[in-house]
């Protein structure tokens, strides 16, 4: 699948950074990675390598493994943020970032749970889809945090929302029960 090879691209392109960190002559994202504490850097292959086993638990069709590596990929942002937060422990943006990410991990392991049991199904999902909306808030604040006009960060997420609902249909994305 086209996601897969991405993701392969994304992994091949943070060995490449890692392997010539000292070098100029390269792509700007990945001199931007350059600029990354290495703990950083590490973690983000780690992140891609996370991803790239999750989906091949995924296109398997192993639940448990899928949900495990879905965690783990979940956990490598988590210290991501974490290590954000504590080089800034008095910055808003990365608290509110640092909270959004720890909901998303929570959305993340909670809509996984519903292959494992397909009774709960349901509940996961709507579980999943609260903490994903909590920490969305959390991702609002930091933009709030952020940007000096609070109108101007109300109008980036109405104009979210509202791409979100007019393109639920292109996608084929149905609610069933929970709409």
């Amino acid at each position: 699948p086209l996601s897969l090879l991405r993701y392969a691209a994304f992994f091949v392109l943070c060995v490449f950074v890692a392997y010539v960190r000292k070098s100029f002559l390269i792509h700007p994202i990945a001199h931007y990675a350059l600029k990354m504490p290495t703990s950083i850097l590490i973690l983000t292959i780690l992140f891609a390598i996370a991803v790239f086993v999750f989906h091949i638990c995924a296109i398997k069709k192993h639940p448990k493994s899928t949900l495990i590596t879905k965690c783990i990929a979940s956990a490598f942002f988590i210290a991501i943020g974490a290590i954000s937060l504590t080089a800034n422990p008095n910055n808003h943006l990365a608290f509110y970032l640092f909270l959004g990410l720890c909901f998303g991990f929570v959305g993340d392991a909670v809509l996984a749970l519903r292959n494992i049991n397909p009774k709960y199904k349901h509940h996961c999902i709507g579980a999943g889809m609260l903490a994903f909306g909590v920490g969305h808030i959390f991702y609002l604040l930091a933009i709030m945090a952020h940007l000096p006009n609070l109108w101007l960060a109300i109008a980036i997420g109405m104009i979210i929302a509202a791409a979100n609902l007019l393109l639920a249909p292109k996608f084929n994305l149905e609610f069933g029960k929970l709409k």
